[in-house]
């Protein structure tokens, strides 16, 4: 009795521990992406910025947001709609939606690596004490890689970050969903895989696999 009480008593431990050894890498990966992107929040429109964003009327209501259902990147265009229905054209929103989503995709990656390491990677207790630390380095590279220095700071670049979070994403689902999620999700991220086709080569990999 006393034994299994002790024991009881040392597996929640090492849950609570595991618990704020996860907060703590979540809370390291935000601030090392504000922290490294928060210098280009003033950087101007670019090059096609200018068709794209500054000229293009397009991204103006009330024809928004239902002429750009029908190019060939929706849910890029209807996002850069929201930001100019929201702060018009001041710069500094673009860039936070750009570099929040790109934290977002780093996230993504810290739970799946993390799941994938628990799951398959140095046994059930090795894998549950050394996944966090793991799979932190891993996001981490992905996040400051330099790489994607332009997906980030360049407007337009915003497919790209929107397909790779589109394959993390995929990457959650199918280590962490059961089938029906599996087939449920499947329409919405495969709409990333234009993007992904043409941008696979400027989306750092994870050095991971399933």
């Amino acid at each position: 009795m006393v034994r299994s009480m002790a024991a009881h008593a040392a597996v929640a431990d090492a849950a609570q521990r595991g618990t704020w050894r996860t907060a703590l890498c979540i809370l390291l990966l935000l601030g090392i992406g504000c922290g490294t992107y928060a210098n280009t929040l003033r950087v101007p429109f670019l090059f096609d910025d200018k068709p794209h964003i500054v000229a293009n009327t397009a991204l103006q209501p009330p024809r928004a947001w239902r002429a750009l259902l029908f190019t060939e990147r929706p849910v890029v265009m209807l996002t850069l709609a929201a930001n100019h229905a929201v702060g018009g054209l001041d710069v500094r929103g673009y860039h936070a939606v750009n570099i929040g989503l790109h934290i977002a995709g780093a996230l993504l990656l810290f739970g799946f690596a993390r799941h994938l390491i628990r799951t398959h990677g140095f046994g059930a207790r090795a894998g549950a004490r050394h996944a966090d630390g793991l799979a932190f380095v891993a996001a981490a590279l992905f996040l400051l890689h330099p790489i994607q220095t332009e997906s980030v700071t360049y407007i337009v670049q915003r497919a790209e970050i929107l397909a790779a979070l589109a394959v993390l994403g995929g990457l959650w689902v199918r280590g962490r969903a059961g089938w029906m999620q599996r087939v449920a999700l499947t329409p919405i991220l495969s709409r990333g895989e234009r993007e992904w086709q043409e941008t696979r080569d400027s989306v750092a990999p994870a050095p991971l696999s399933s």
